[in-house]
């Protein structure tokens, strides 16, 4: 099992992105700079629980992610006063609503872009390592039923060529109410690249998938599930901190995930978008 980086703020800086959701751009005391996203005081908390567990998952999973992190938040901040408005309201929220603040970060990547259709198409059907990575992100959302479009980095290596990592998982689990529709999940933000995949899908051939659901139907048992699970603050999971609508708690999802480990398969046989 893999270990999580926990580390404490140091300074922010800027928004990345728009909206008092957007993770903040922070200096941590490890000497590294996260996306960082405050807890709140309701049920919006239960988006970083989606988030940190998922993130933990893709790279047990073995695919290439934005590496996740739980970064602590002391009394004050440098740079906390710049911030925006929204952003100020949300950390005063959670440092009144909890003993110790931990929000959810991933390591920042600067040398990125955004995932979308101004990629080479070359970069996303022909190189086998960016192919294979999209394909296990298939097998992955629908695994956890991601409701979002998967959310990709592409990042440039030194010989020029683009390399795919995976992130932003608050969608996971059908993002508010933990149900796992039988359902495959295959969008991201490239339009060609839905439309092969859903045709894909749609033929029902599944080897092109195969590698990837037999690694989840052989690996991330529920041992590896509940090693995951032991990294979400505590804090985070008092029952006014997660939606109502959820069917179970946080141990029915493991065996929710668990069971459908070897649902996977079938879901593909089907062809269900």
């Amino acid at each position: 099992m893999q270990t999580l980086v926990v580390t404490t703020a140091r300074r922010f800086g800027r928004p990345l992105g728009s909206g008092t959701t957007s993770p903040i751009l922070t200096e941590c005391e490890d000497g590294r700079r996260y996306a960082v996203k405050f807890p709140a005081p309701n049920a919006y908390t239960q988006l970083l629980v989606n988030e940190l567990l998922a993130g933990i998952l893709i790279r047990e999973y073995g695919l290439t992610g934005v590496e996740p992190a739980l970064v602590s938040l002391p009394e004050f901040v440098d740079g906390e006063r710049e911030l925006p408005a929204g952003h100020v309201g949300r950390l005063r929220d959670g440092r009144a609503a909890f003993a110790q603040v931990q929000c959810v970060a991933s390591l920042y990547e600067p040398d990125t872009r955004e995932f979308g259709d101004w990629m080479d198409p070359r970069a996303q059907f022909e190189d086998r390592q960016n192919w294979e990575t999209i394909l296990g992100a298939v097998v992955f959302d629908t695994w956890v039923f991601n409701e979002d479009a998967r959310q990709l980095l592409a990042r440039q290596t030194p010989t020029g060529k683009w390399d795919l990592l995976l992130f932003d998982n608050e969608g996971a689990f059908n993002r508010n109410d933990w149900r796992l529709h039988p359902r495959c999940r295959a969008s991201t933000k490239s339009g060609g690249l839905n439309r092969r995949l859903e045709e894909m899908v749609k033929e029902r051939n599944l080897a092109p998938f195969e590698s990837h659901i037999r690694r989840l139907e052989q690996s991330l048992d529920r041992q590896a599930l509940c090693d995951a699970v032991s990294f979400i603050p505590g804090e985070w999971l008092k029952s006014e901190r997660l939606d109502p609508r959820r069917p179970y708690g946080l141990n029915g999802l493991i065996d929710a995930l668990n069971r459908r480990r070897r649902q996977v398969r079938e879901i593909f046989q089907e062809g269900s978008l």
